[in-house]
């Protein structure tokens, strides 16, 4: 019991902390995307309380940064090792029962008839005209099946109340004469950015 608790709560934390870098480091690069989180929340959540889970539906915006944060970050690359458990054919492959099979959630999050500019930092293509979230079948970032990361249902839930909690009290910055950091990757068990450093700048201050 010991050890599967180690491994739920180090299957959930690395990833979590993962996918939390790249939203991060999207934002540095985005200053406009920022700006527009912070309008949101200042909006529907102001600076007088905690945000909480509940406010997340009146936050499509700030939900829709997150999620294209995972669609280009892409936490995991591609799904844990999965078994056709029957004769199956997907296209024009012959894939016999017993064969292991991986899929690549890299190429999946950046299929241009799916995602339209695929390279680029755009979270509104995941906002609907009537402001709710779209619901993109492809969007996989924590894999799909019974054997999905452990850590799907805890990082929205993570991310969205740290990423809420910051921007309504703080921006992102660079420290002085540093440039910008690159999205430059190291693969463990999941892809881990290279450290970098973010400035918090209180807002109530500018």
């Amino acid at each position: 019991m010991i050890q599967s608790t180690m491994d739920l709560i180090n299957g959930g934390l690395v990833t979590s902390l993962s996918g939390l870098e790249f939203i991060f480091l999207y934002l540095l690069h985005n200053p406009d995307v920022q700006r527009r989180v912070q309008a949101e929340i200042d909006d529907v959540i102001g600076s007088d309380r905690q945000p909480s889970w509940d406010d997340r539906s009146a936050l499509p915006y700030t939900t829709a940064t997150i999620v294209e944060s995972l669609r280009l970050g892409c936490v995991s690359p591609s799904t844990l090792p999965h078994v056709a458990t029957e004769d199956s054919t997907i296209e024009d492959y012959h894939v016999p029962k017993g064969t292991h099979v991986l899929a690549s959630l890299f190429c999946l999050h950046r299929q241009p008839d799916v995602f339209e500019d695929p390279e680029s930092f755009r979270p509104e293509r995941h906002v609907d005209i009537d402001g709710s979230l779209k619901n993109f079948e492809n969007m996989m970032p924590f894999g799909v099946a019974p054997r999905f990361c452990l850590g799907d249902d805890w990082f929205h839930v993570f991310a969205f109340l740290i990423v809420t909690s910051v921007l309504q009290r703080y921006s992102l910055g660079l420290p002085a004469g540093k440039e910008l950091p690159p999205f430059t990757t190291r693969m463990r068990v999941v892809r881990r950015l290279v450290p970098f450093t973010v400035v918090l700048t209180s807002r109530s201050a500018t």
